[in-house]
């Protein structure tokens, strides 16, 4: 296993932390924090919102992410013997309940499965597999990075893991869970000069439950804050005008990637079955959380692909059963060309 090590040299952030390899020693890696003191009058979810999927000019989106808390990691949880022939790196959703070492549990089954590690290198052997982690709580006493801080994060972690020429030419897959599928789109986006070999090695995204539009009956608004519910975590008034007034944003950064991303290949699995939302007052309701429309692109490299489970089962899985066996298809598909 290597260790890479090199300061980021955007936004003012700071090299202070550490990453590891699954199963192995720490090893110290850049980890990129942010002053803690900038969002104490928001909560997390609303802060990471506020500046949802905008553009700001280099300037003014440096002064935002310094005074943004942050802070990232990447693990590879499996390596093949000889040189990778494609890079996998997973990036999850929302963790309003403050879960220690989310970036694992958002992955793993209830009986202790994670599948990247577990289950896929037997449908990509030849492929280095990671996980991306970032602050995605939501709590009042946190801060949080906005998406497009998050996504340079997640551009400097994997420019840093692929340093050699080779590896820059490494087939290059993204997978994001909800909203971690945004941070990917506005990584993609954003993956100019340094990161453009990022963006040109992308071969495919694998979206789990991302809405990239309204659904068919909802708005992108209440189907983000559908998202915050059924992750456990509370929607305020003051989060739901904060929704509402990107939801344009978002709507027109999705425009730029389907731009950006036109010789990429999407999958879309999208949810079948009624996660329980928690609402205001202890009480509970259920729906679908992102629907077949909502996780739809429009996009010509474009497959959409229903699973029989709820927004958070969707993207755990105990075994390579009828549920796995789609997934684990279109990764041998993506990664490293072929079917079994």
């Amino acid at each position: 296993m290597r260790t890479h090590n090199s300061n980021f040299q955007g936004a003012g952030l700071c090299p202070t932390g550490e990453v590891y390899n699954e199963g192995l020693a720490a090893q110290q890696l850049p980890q990129f924090s942010i002053p803690h003191d900038s969002c104490s009058a928001l909560s997390s979810i609303a802060c990471v919102f506020q500046h949802f999927f905008i553009f700001f000019p280099p300037s003014i989106f440096q002064t935002l992410v310094l005074n943004m808390a942050s802070a990232s990691q990447l693990i590879e949880v499996y390596a093949p013997a000889n040189e990778p022939v494609a890079d996998i790196v997973f990036v999850h959703g929302l963790n309003p309940l403050g879960q220690n070492d989310y970036i694992r549990r958002a992955w793993t089954h209830p009986d202790g499965t994670l599948w990247p590690k577990h289950l896929l290198p037997k449908d990509t052997p030849n492929s280095r597999i990671m996980l991306f982690g970032y602050n995605a709580n939501n709590a009042s006493n946190f801060s949080a990075a906005t998406t497009r801080a998050h996504a340079n994060a997640l551009l400097e972690r994997v420019d840093l893991s692929r340093s050699s020429p080779q590896a820059k030419r490494r087939r290059l897959v993204f997978v994001g869970h909800s909203l971690g599928g945004l941070i990917i789109k506005q990584a993609l986006v954003d993956a100019q000069g340094r990161y453009t070999s990022i963006k040109q090695a992308t071969h495919g995204v694998v979206f789990f439950g991302t809405p990239h539009q309204g659904g068919s009956k909802e708005t992108l608004c209440r189907i983000t804050a559908n998202i915050i519910a059924a992750s456990g975590g509370s929607v305020s008034n003051d989060l739901m005008l904060s929704l509402e007034r990107d939801s344009q944003n978002a709507r027109n950064a999705n425009e730029v990637f389907r731009q950006t991303a036109r010789d990429i290949e999407i999958v879309n699995f999208f949810e079948c079955r009624n996660a329980n939302l928690k609402k205001p007052v202890g009480m509970h309701t259920a729906a679908i959380v992102v629907d077949a429309k909502s996780a739809t692109l429009g996009m010509l490299k474009e497959h959409q692909i229903n699973m029989d489970c709820n927004h958070t089962a969707m993207c755990r899985f105990s075994g390579r059963d009828h549920m796995y066996e789609p997934v684990g298809g279109q990764f041998r598909r993506l990664a490293e060309g072929r079917w079994q």
